[in-house]
């Protein structure tokens, strides 16, 4: 899994040079974070995340926040701020809701300081996630390569 996920993160942080401001890494075991600008690449990378290591179910923990310490564009885990604190929030809530109904039901949380648009983005993400719960081995392989050559 180490290895997937270490090519998956070189890929994205190349292929995304623009919208990541910190690189992905593997921070702690099989976690890793990075730091990027909120714009229209958050849900590619989400799926390239997700079907690059398919069958390996992961959760994904979004902060969306300020960042108050100096950006280190080569070293995520030396920043801190709003954002790092409500993305640590949307992940605690995802293993909350594990162990709650002992199988994960979603796999994305976001949180922001707007109850009502963290509301909202995490209903849509609730429904994202019984999609791709849904999809076939073949579905995934499919949608991956789709991905892979930039189709539609």
């Amino acid at each position: 899994m180490i290895p997937k996920l270490l090519n998956t993160l070189d890929r994205i942080n190349s292929k995304y040079r623009q919208s990541i401001v910190s690189d992905f890494k593997i921070t702690l075991g099989d976690e890793f974070e990075g730091l990027m600008n909120l714009n229209r690449n958050l849900m590619c990378i989400i799926n390239e995340l997700y079907f690059s290591l398919y069958p390996t179910r992961i959760r994904f923990g979004i902060g969306i926040g300020n960042i108050t310490t100096q950006i280190q564009t080569m070293n995520v885990q030396e920043m801190d701020g709003p954002a790092f604190h409500l993305a640590r929030k949307a992940i605690e809530q995802l293993i909350k809701e594990k162990q709650k109904y002992r199988v994960s039901i979603n796999y994305f949380k976001i949180y922001t300081h707007d109850q009502l648009k963290t509301k909202i983005m995490n209903n849509t993400l609730s429904l994202l996630s019984i999609l791709y719960s849904s999809y076939t081995s073949r579905q995934v392989e499919i949608l991956h390569a789709y991905m892979n050559h930039e189709m539609n």
